[in-house]
């Protein structure tokens, strides 16, 4: 999440907020939730205009089971 700081209402903001509901959903034993959350965060990739964030965060979601 190193880099997705930002002024509210940006779109690294924005990823920073469902990356953070994400980790709350995890630690509380709601995968459908958490899932659903990186599935959104997902959405926002294309957008993301710093290169190596975006290939950061995209090589994360791929680790991950969302679909």
């Amino acid at each position: 999440m190193r880099g997705l700081d930002g002024q509210s209402g940006t779109l690294n903001a924005l990823m920073r907020e469902h990356f953070d509901s994400a980790r709350f959903y995890l630690l509380s034993s709601m995968p459908g939730e958490y899932r659903l959350e990186l599935r959104l965060a997902e959405h926002l990739l294309p957008h993301i205009e710093d290169d190596a964030i975006q290939t950061r965060v995209a090589g994360f979601l791929r680790s991950q089971d969302i679909h």
